[in-house]
């Protein structure tokens, strides 16, 4: 598995548990004291932490909060019909 697998799953995310994705991987390679050269690059390790990350990703999408989900989709539907260059064509009609 490599990088690429995983951006399907990232997608779906919330924007909140991206970017908390995104701090847990930065503060694990700031708190690093270990150089690049010497990561364990083998192709075990590597599975194994894209395994963690599916993991990861596969709880949090179990936990969608379907509530914050329906209010962000009416919040872009609305937005999206107000910008729409004919105020006559909703993109979303009701």
């Amino acid at each position: 598995m490599n990088l690429a697998d995983l951006l399907p799953t990232v997608q779906k995310l919330s924007t909140p548990q991206k970017f908390i994705l995104f701090e847990e991987l930065r503060s694990d390679l700031e708190s690093s004291s270990e150089t690049v050269s010497k990561w364990d690059l083998s192709a075990a390790s590597i599975a194994g932490r894209n395994n963690a990350v599916l993991a990861l990703l596969d709880k949090w999408e179990m936990e969608g909060d379907e509530q914050e989900q329906t209010e962000t989709w009416e919040f872009l539907q609305q937005a999206l019909d107000e910008d729409r260059l004919s105020s006559h064509r909703p993109l979303f009609p009701q």
